[in-house]
């Protein structure tokens, strides 16, 4: 039976993994299987209104993804076809859709092939799909054995600059990684040996990258207040000659169709037809906004737009902040527009929003700190002064007493004190003072 799991949304056009991603050996295929489809023009057997049949070399999908063990594919090919057969939600501004990634995923282990039935409107969602596998060089999806070794390569290429050839490195703290593998591991000594450790094994073998390792990062404590906690992994690397190579050959075909690639007809229909779009470009903060890029960028219309698309349909912050972070992560200005959007539309400047709302609340804390102590010195100041003014007031208001009344206050303050103070030598004194503060506390509160 099918199962109802949804493990991918579109957005934009773009099938996104959810948490709930693919076990390996799904995505071994899933690769495999796109692979043959976009890179290797196979035609359809058939084709109707809605949907295209195909059929595949089983074995040819097998070499592509390096699955060679038949009997571990046939213990697990029900699974592998139930989460191949997951439904998708597609969102779009007039409608909301649901419908399966491939409406039939049959095995023949006779024939050695796979036949599969797919909806016409998911083609171009798994056209984009196949060009992120592509785009990160096929390879690491066909040879890395688990999932999580899969999304933590990903996500390093993700961050990394792909023009660096030199070492670089990227911090991944643990409640982040988390959510990007999905793990359940809680202490860092099993996340080193069940995924950290074997997935660099695995990158090194197969010389995805030319160097990589890790270190932990440890919270900042004295050494009197024990033992450490690692807070996150420091990855150190140098990309492989393949991803600069790949990343070079795709930077040019990008230049050569750059306003469609980057900002779409849609969007700039949507732009040009918009009423708002005049109030926006003549207001403080899309000027402010223009004023954060570089100087070479601020008059190129290409690079307006996508500010002025991403203002209007975000915030102010959204966009500063993602320009913050091009700004400080872009080195190679001819790349600017294109990394400027990729930050836009993954929003990777909201670790700068982050990291600023945490300073600000450490000022915020500090200011109503020192306004408080300010507050309560004020006020000690002023009770003191008041303490001081009841004092003057009772010994006014004791010499003025008839000596029947003195000796009424006496007996009464007398009777309050305990013995030891009766036969203090300073007897008096505290008499005195235990008159003084009787009047305080009973006449001048």
């Amino acid at each position: 039976m099918k199962k109802e799991i949804q493990k991918y949304y579109v957005k934009d056009k773009c099938i996104i993994e959810s948490k709930n991603e693919y076990k390996i050996i799904a995505q071994k295929f899933l690769a495999g299987i796109l692979y043959k489809i976009n890179a290797s023009f196979i035609q359809p057997i058939r084709e109707e209104q809605t949907n295209v049949y195909y059929s595949l070399d089983l074995q040819e999908i097998k070499e592509l993804t390096n699955i060679y063990d038949i009997e571990y594919f046939k213990d697990r090919i029900d699974r592998v076809a139930d989460e191949l057969s997951t439904k998708i939600t597609i969102k779009e501004k007039n409608r909301v859709c649901v419908v399966e990634l491939f409406k039939k995923f049959d095995v023949n282990m006779d024939k050695k092939t796979i036949e599969i039935e797919i909806d016409k409107e998911i083609l171009p969602l798994l056209k984009n799909k196949f060009e992120k596998y592509l785009k990160l060089g096929f390879k690491y999806i066909s040879v890395l054995t688990s999932e999580y070794y899969v999304k933590l390569y990903e996500n390093i290429i993700l961050k990394a600059n792909k023009t660096n050839k030199n070492e670089q490195n990227y911090i991944f703290y643990l409640n982040n990684l988390q959510e990007i593998l999905n793990y359940k591991y809680t202490m860092y000594s099993h996340i080193r040996q069940f995924i950290l450790s074997p997935a660099i094994e695995q990158f090194n073998q197969h010389q995805l990258f030319k160097l990589i390792k890790y270190e932990p990062v440890y919270e900042q404590k004295r050494k009197s207040e024990g033992r450490k906690k690692v807070m996150g992994i420091n990855f150190i690397y140098i990309l492989s000659d393949e991803v600069i190579d790949l990343y070079e050959k795709q930077s040019k075909e990008s230049n050569n169709v750059i306003e469609n690639l980057i900002i779409g007809d849609e969007v700039l229909k949507s732009i040009e037809k918009d009423k708002i779009i005049e109030p926006i470009i003549q207001s403080d903060e899309y000027k402010k906004l223009l004023e954060l890029l570089p100087e070479i960028e601020r008059e190129k219309e290409l690079t307006k737009k996508i500010i002025l698309h991403y203002f209007k349909e975000k915030d102010f912050d959204y966009v500063r902040s993602n320009i913050l972070y091009t700004n400080e992560y872009n080195k190679i200005k001819k790349s600017y527009l294109i990394y400027l959007k990729q930050s836009l539309e993954n929003d990777y400047g909201i670790e700068i929003r982050d990291a600023e709302q945490a300073k600000k609340k450490v000022v915020e804390n500090k200011e109503n700190l020192q306004k408080k102590e300010a507050i309560d010195k004020d006020n000690n100041i002023e009770k003191q002064k008041q303490q001081k003014e009841n004092r003057i007031k009772a010994n006014q208001y004791i010499d003025s007493l008839n000596n029947e009344d003195k000796e009424i206050l006496k007996k009464i303050c007398i009777d309050a004190m305990d013995e030891e103070k009766k036969k203090s030598p300073f007897f008096k004194n505290i008499l005195e003072s235990n008159m003084v503060d009787y009047i305080c506390e009973n006449i001048f509160k």
